[in-house]
């Protein structure tokens, strides 16, 4: 991501930090490499690994009942948790089929880059197949399960454990909440100022703010 945002950085002002194609009848303005597209990368890049850490947290670190118990317990609709649930749970399941492929082709007597570049990026691509195809029977096997034990989302839920929230959690939420609200907005009101949609002077430090941090 990086090094495409520092390529296809658009935005005014921009410093050239390294000429790859000189302009030519192909390229009319040459390929470059801009200092302020590889900073905007390297931001993004950050902004999705500190989300996806997030989500690799509560995946490996809940358990699929915790999980959904603890969604029912904000008044999340049933079917709309189970599938949140069913989804989030795949994430362990595909690491545990792509470790399973990655020993067996090690125990076959693969390395990477030993056969070269090019037999690497075959097999490596080859390797996605099993993966794929553990997972799709993985998807079978637990839609069987729950037909065979007569699911529905009709009818009221009852659990073993009742998850309720105290107060607290409830401000936490409501809390976050806010935050994500608040930053939506300033988001939507810089984009309404890029485009030239609509500008208040007295919403420039939220422009500022937009521009530097979000």
């Amino acid at each position: 991501m990086m090094l495409s945002q520092g390529i296809f950085y658009y935005q005014f002002p921009r410093r050239v930090l390294l000429v790859i194609i000189e302009p030519n009848w192909l390229f009319s303005d040459g390929l470059r490499i801009y200092a302020e597209g590889l900073y905007h990368g390297a931001v993004q890049s950050l902004r999705i690994l500190a989300v996806s850490f997030v989500g690799f947290g509560i995946c490996f670190s809940t358990s699929a009942d915790r999980f959904l118990e603890g969604l029912r317990a904000i008044r999340i609709p049933f079917s709309l948790a189970f599938m949140a649930v069913t989804a989030v749970r795949f994430i362990p399941i595909l690491a545990s089929e792509f470790q399973s492929v990655r020993m067996a082709m090690r125990l076959k007597g693969y390395r990477p880059f030993r056969n070269g570049l090019r037999d690497t990026i075959m097999t490596e691509v080859a390797s996605l197949r099993p993966v794929l195809a553990g997972v799709i029977r993985r998807s079978q096997e637990i839609a069987l399960s729950i037909l065979t034990r007569g699911f529905s989302f009709d009818g009221e839920r009852t659990s073993l454990h009742e998850t309720h929230l105290a107060l607290i959690h409830w401000l936490a939420l409501v809390f976050l909440a806010g935050i994500v609200l608040l930053v939506a907005s300033c988001k939507l009101l810089f984009w309404l100022y890029q485009q030239e949609f609509y500008y208040a002077p007295v919403l420039r430090p939220v422009y500022a703010f937009a521009r530097s941090w979000l």
